[in-house]
């Protein structure tokens, strides 16, 4: 076993290793002055040059003008002379300008005594194809959650209107209400007068009787009277068959009225279940639109993090 182990050893050597490195990886030098010292193929294809243009090049070439402006860009060259390693996605520049994503690590070399920071190296691997495919999906999110919060917002504006015409209705249903119970009370007055009125006909027509009876008696004295009785009784019957009519009518407007009332009552039943379920409607609107919020932030927070 051992034996098997150092021969793995011996055929697997530095040399291999770093030519395995340099075919898979791209790797960069710089000098302290951030300029090239070394360069593969690799690297240089990624960007779009011919790794022998690089030679002395600056490492700002490689970079927007507005990273190479910013305090950024100078801590990173700071930090990196005073020996402390950086890692992570960074955004560079290509020879026609296009954007390149790389997954990069860069670390300073130190001379033999480990003392001083002598260059800068970097290793690193193009992922533009998959930031590419990660802002595509991010901006989907964000579309998809801006048109959820779009469409929720409209549901919550239409919830709103028709609350606000259940509102309208339900108060002019009550007002119907309160004015139907007004007029049913007035029928009700105008009922009672009408029997007072046919208790007077009726009354005023015993009389009108009497007086004829009492006319009768009188003989001939009496003739003129008993016309006048007979007149009377006759008017008094007329008013009587008159209020009888008016009580039908108003009775009849009475019972329009109940049922008027009735279905009133049971329309404002209904628009309030309707409001119930337009509240609930909106409630949901809202929930939607908190969790398309929460996508949004979500989705930024994915582009940040990879």
């Amino acid at each position: 076993m051992m034996e098997n182990i150092n021969i793995e050893r011996n055929q697997l050597n530095d040399e291999l290793v770093v030519n395995a490195l340099e075919q898979n990886i791209a790797i960069i030098r710089f000098d302290k002055n951030k300029r090239v010292t070394y360069v593969n193929d690799n690297f240089a294809n990624v960007l779009g040059y011919h790794k022998e243009e690089l030679y002395g090049k600056e490492h700002k070439i490689f970079c927007f003008p507005e990273f190479v402006n910013s305090p950024e860009y100078e801590e990173l060259w700071e930090n990196l002379l005073n020996g402390v390693s950086f890692q992570d996605k960074i955004m560079r520049r290509s020879a026609s300008a296009e954007v390149v994503w790389l997954e990069a690590t860069y670390f300073p070399i130190f001379n033999e005594g480990k003392t001083e920071v002598v260059g800068v190296a970097k290793v690193a691997t193009d992922i533009t194809e998959r930031q590419t495919q990660i802002e595509k999906v991010t901006n989907d999110l964000l579309t998809m959650s801006s048109k959820l919060t779009e469409a929720s917002e409209e549901g919550i504006g239409k919830g709103q209107e028709l609350l606000a015409g259940n509102q309208e209705m339900i108060n002019l249903s009550k007002e119907s209400t309160v004015n139907l119970n007004r007029l049913q009370d007035k029928s009700n007055s105008i009922k009672s007068i009408v029997r007072t009125i046919q208790d007077i006909a009726s009354n005023t027509n015993l009389l009108a009787i009497n007086a004829s009876i009492e006319a009768a008696h009188a003989g001939e004295y009496g003739l003129g009277f008993g016309v006048i009785a007979q007149e009377v009784k006759n008017l008094s019957q007329k008013v009587h068959e008159s209020a009888y009519i008016i009580g039908e009518d108003i009775s009849a407007v009475t019972d329009n009225i109940d049922v008027v009332v009735k279905g009133n009552n049971v329309l404002q039943n209904q628009i309030l279940v309707s409001e119930e379920e337009i509240n609930g409607t909106i409630n949901e609107f809202n929930r939607i639109s908190t969790e398309s919020n929460y996508l949004q932030k979500q989705a930024t927070k994915l582009e940040t993090i990879i």
